[in-house]
C-alpha cells in the first residue's frame, strides 16, 4: 500500500503511527486570524535624521530627502519597493505600501505671507509644482498614501492643490495639535498651539489621529516665543502616531 493514497492511513490503522484528532476550534482559529502584512513605508521629502525613520517599525523604510521629482528618483524608490515586496513575498507575507508627504510648504506659511502675500492661484511656487505634479506616479506604487501641511498653510486653498487631493483621492482627514505631543516654545516655555492637517486616501489612517485634535491648555505660546522651524519636524511622539497610523492603514488593508 506504499504507493496507494491511503498509504498512511493504513499505517496509522495497523499501529505503526498515532493521528491526531482533529481539534476544530483550532482550525477555526487560524482561519479567523488576520493575516500578517509587511508595512513598506515610503517617505517622501523628508530629513536624513527622518523621525519617522528614528521610530520606524515597518517591515521595510524608504526615505526620499530630496529631488523627490526626478524620474530617476522615482525609478529607485520604485526598484527598492519590489524588493522589498519580494522579501516579504519570500517569507509568506502579505505587503502593503504606505507614501507619507510632507511637500515643502514654505510659499504658503502665513509668516512668509506677512511679509510677501501670495497671489498665485496655481501651484507654481518653483520647488514645490514639481514634486506635487510627480506625486501621480508615486501614487501607483503605493497601497495607501497621506500628506501633511499645517493648517492654516495657504496652499491648500488654491484651486491646484485642491484638484491635485481629488485626483489623487486624499479624501480623508485629520487635525493633531503638536501641543499633544509636547511642543513648547522658546526655553520651555507654553505648549505650541500650532496645528496639522493630515489628509489620505486612507479613513484608517486618520481614524487614530483624531483623538489628537483638542487640547485642554489653558494657554499656548505666543507667535514671537516659538521657534516655528523646530515645528516643521516630527519628533519622536508625533513620530510614533505616524507610525502607528500606517500600520493602522495595512491592517485595515489586510482585513477588507
Amino acid at each position: 500500500t506504499k504507493c496507494s493514497t491511503y498509504h498512511f492511513q493504513h499505517r496509522a490503522s495497523c499501529g505503526f503511527v498515532k493521528v491526531a484528532p482533529a481539534n476544530v476550534s483550532e482550525v477555526l482559529k487560524r482561519k479567523q486570524t488576520k493575516p500578517q502584512v509587511a508595512l513598506i513605508l515610503v517617505e517622501l521629502c523628508c530629513q536624513e535624521d527622518s523621525g519617522l525613520k528614528s521610530v520606524n517599525t515597518a517591515f521595510g523604510y524608504i526615505g526620499v530627502t530630496e529631488k523627490c521629482e526626478d524620474m530617476k528618483t522615482y525609478k529607485d524608490v520604485r526598484a527598492r519597493i519590489d524588493v522589498l515586496r519580494n522579501a516579504a513575498r519570500a517569507s509568506g507575507l502579505d505587503c502593503h505600501v504606505h507614501f507619507h508627504v510632507s511637500c515643502p510648504c514654505t510659499a504658503g506659511s502665513p509668516v512668509r505671507s506677512l511679509r510677501s502675500p501670495v497671489e498665485d492661484d496655481d501651484i507654481r511656487f518653483g520647488e514645490l509644482e514639481p514634486i506635487l505634479r510627480r506625486l501621480p506616479s508615486y501614487k501607483r506604487l503605493s497601497d495607501s498614501m497621506s500628506l501633511e501641511w499645517p493648517v492654516n498653510n495657504k496652499l491648500w486653498g488654491l484651486p491646484g492643490v485642491k484638484s491635485m487631493l481629488v485626483d489623487l483621492e486624499l479624501s480623508h482627514e485629520a487635525v493633531i495639535r503638536l501641543c499633544r505631543f509636547g511642543y513648547v516654545g522658546r526655553q520651555g516655555g507654553l505648549p505650541v498651539g500650532k496645528r496639522l492637517r493630515f489628509v489620505s486616501t486612507s479613513e484608517a489612517f486618520c481614524k487614530p489621529l483624531r483623538r489628537y485634535q483638542q487640547c485642554t491648555c489653558a494657554e499656548h505660546a505666543p507667535l514671537n516665543a516659538v521657534d516655528w522651524s523646530s515645528t516643521g519636524f516630527y519628533n519622536a511622539e508625533l513620530s510614533g502616531a505616524l507610525n502607528g497610523a500606517s500600520k493602522a492603514c495595512a491592517s485595515a488593508a489586510a482585513s477588507a
